[in-house]
């Protein structure tokens, strides 16, 4: 696929908070949302290597480089 977009809330509790933004350059397995401070949560990570082209209040999406 040339592209794959990441929920924010894959699991139970809180959506992740996004620290990556558009444009960024990720890397496969790179941390791009952190879990919540005292909330129920998972960090999420990157599963391929791409750029950035979306981060909103849902999802991310990367785009295969």
């Amino acid at each position: 696929f040339p592209y794959t977009t990441l929920f924010r809330s894959q699991h139970i509790g809180a959506p992740a908070k996004v620290i990556v933004n558009v444009g960024d350059v990720v890397k496969k397995g790179q941390l791009i949302g952190v879990a919540q401070e005292n909330a129920l949560g998972a960090n999420i990570h990157s599963s391929i290597d791409g750029t950035v082209i979306n981060a909103d209040e849902n999802y991310v999406t990367i785009r295969r480089d």
